[in-house]
């Protein structure tokens, strides 16, 4: 009977009062009373729960029977073991792998990302910082650490994530330096097109920076035969393979009579100290 239940289950791992009643209707006979257990109602059901009051031999209806016996905790105790063992179990832990560098004097705010087990009934996770000192002008509300840090340095910080059921610890380090720096190269793109030719190759620009994993941005004065795109939109982490990001360069010379055009790339990231220009030129020849 026990395992009819656990089968009986939804796709959410949810037991519902309907399958209790589908296991009564298993038990009756035709022609005989079903037995005074699984005719009473159950308490647990939605609009009986109200009626239902605690007595000396478990729950008791309107009608004073007892409707908790024996079998209704086992039922409801397979249901609780079944939803448990359906649903894996996620281990405490804090998901952020890096801080986000922060500017003296600018505006700060990052999210300290957490994971915790969904089985536990307190998984609502607290962060606090369990060791390491803030800088000044920063401080840790909720899971974001948020302010504007008025000295600079790296800070060492062990966050601890913890619930009514578990608890861990990571240590993270934050720097507070100078605004970030953009570096691009080259500064300039001469691109020649013979009329009748195939339209030139793309060319790259490679974007870097003295922060690592920092979020730039392109733009450009307006011009149809300038198409360009970037690779990631960030700069590399501290240890990867490549020291900058590349930003790709194509002209559409097909429609356009001789001369030479000109336009400019901006690269700009926010809190940046400067915004490099990249000048490109297109000579159309006949």
């Amino acid at each position: 009977m026990l395992l009819g239940v656990v089968e009986e289950k939804d796709r959410r791992g949810c037991h519902r009062a309907a399958t209790r009643r589908r296991v009564a209707s298993r038990w009756h006979v035709p022609g005989r009373q079903s037995p005074p257990i699984l005719r009473a109602p159950i308490a647990a059901e939605p609009g009986i729960a109200a009626a239902a009051k605690p007595g000396r031999s478990g729950f008791h209806g309107a009608s004073g029977q007892s409707t908790m016996t024996p079998v209704h905790r086992s039922v409801a105790i397979a249901a609780v073991l079944a939803w448990w063992i359906a649903c894996p179990a996620t281990a405490q832990q804090i998901r952020s792998r890096d801080l986000p560098w922060a500017a003296l004097g600018g505006a700060y705010d990052a999210q300290i990302e957490t994971a915790a087990d969904i089985r536990c009934p307190a998984a609502d996770v607290g962060v606090t910082v369990a060791s390491g000192v803030l800088p000044r002008g920063l401080e840790l509300s909720g899971d974001r650490l948020q302010g504007t840090p008025l000295e600079m340095g790296s800070f060492p910080l062990t966050f601890r994530a913890a619930n009514g059921c578990r608890s861990t610890t990571k240590e993270l380090v934050l720097f507070v330096t100078g605004k970030p720096v953009l570096r691009v190269g080259p500064e300039e793109l001469v691109i020649q097109y013979r009329a009748g030719e195939p339209d030139p190759a793309p060319q790259s620009i490679l974007v870097g920076s003295t922060w690592p994993h920092l979020a730039y941005s392109v733009t450009s004065e307006p011009a149809d035969w300038l198409k360009f795109s970037v690779t990631e939109g960030y700069t590399p982490d501290r240890g990867a393979a490549f020291s900058s990001d590349a930003v790709w360069v194509r002209v559409l010379p097909q429609k356009l009579p001789p001369g030479t055009y000109k336009c400019a790339l901006v690269v700009s990231a926010w809190l940046g100290a400067n915004a490099p220009v990249v000048s490109i030129t297109l000579k159309v020849l006949p």
